[in-house]
């Protein structure tokens, strides 16, 4: 099962942004990282060298060159670029895509239990009062 995760970031490397490249590497994913105008961009392609085949860096030439109408629509400087990270995941075979935020730390049993294509029982609850 082909399995992504999407982010945009303008910020450094943060802590998040390690734990979710040990969890691509450790469960299989491919971290997507869409960056923008102000993203530092060197560091971002060294940690794609670094884990080459588990995280992808989308330098905004790259966008602007692979889906120029698409990035000239979203513009710059809004999270709304991490559309062209789930039109690149979706071109490369996803079935799964999730996307994060790289200022929330996942925890490390993060994605470890996935329900698509399960049956799952579920309680229901209906309101019964009247106003």
């Amino acid at each position: 099962m082909k399995k992504f995760i999407v982010t945009t970031t303008i910020n450094q490397p943060t802590l998040a942004t390690i734990k979710f490249i040990e969890i691509a590497v450790r469960d299989n994913w491919t971290f997507v990282i869409i960056g923008d105008t102000k993203t530092p961009h060197e560091e971002y392609l060294e940690l794609q060298d670094e884990y080459t085949g588990s995280l992808v860096y989308l330098h905004p030439a790259k966008q602007t060159e692979m889906y120029p109408e698409l990035s000239e629509i979203i513009g710059w400087k809004t999270i709304q670029r991490r559309n062209i990270g789930f039109v690149w995941a979706y071109e490369n075979g996803a079935e799964i895509v999730v996307t994060i935020d790289d200022d929330n730390i996942p925890y490390d049993n993060w994605g470890d239990n996935i329900m698509i294509g399960q049956e799952v029982e579920v309680d229901e609850y209906e309101n019964i009062l009247q106003y």
